[in-house]
Parts: C-alpha cells; structure tokens; sequence
C-alpha cells in the first residue's frame, strides 16, 4: 500500500516538474516575442518620422 502511494507520489512530482519545464520553455518565447515586437515598433516608429520629413532635395554632387 505505501509502495503505491509512494508510487502515486513520484508520477505527481514528476508531472507538477514537467508542467514547471513547460512553462518556463513558454515564458522564454514570450520574452522572446516581446523583444521582437518592440524592434518592430521601434522601426515603425522611425520609419514613420521618415515618411512625415519634408523630402530634401537631391544634390548633384
């Protein structure tokens, strides 16, 4: 019987650190999806600011 619970025991800890591992693999690609998405915003932005300059007259030289 304490042979089996002990079992049961294992098999939830294991679970509860699989679950953990996942998690954590899930917060990176979050983060990582943050970074990018603030690249891009930061891009836009500049991109953005270019498009409203008045256009500067090419030089020849």
């Amino acid at each position: 019987m304490k042979d089996q619970i002990a079992k049961r025991i294992l098999a939830i800890e294991n679970e509860i650190k699989g679950v953990q591992d996942a998690n954590q693999m899930l917060l990176g690609a979050v983060m990582n999806n943050n970074l990018v998405m603030a690249r891009k915003e930061e891009t836009l932005k500049e991109l953005k600011a270019l498009l409203t300059e008045p256009e500067k007259p090419e030089s020849d030289a």
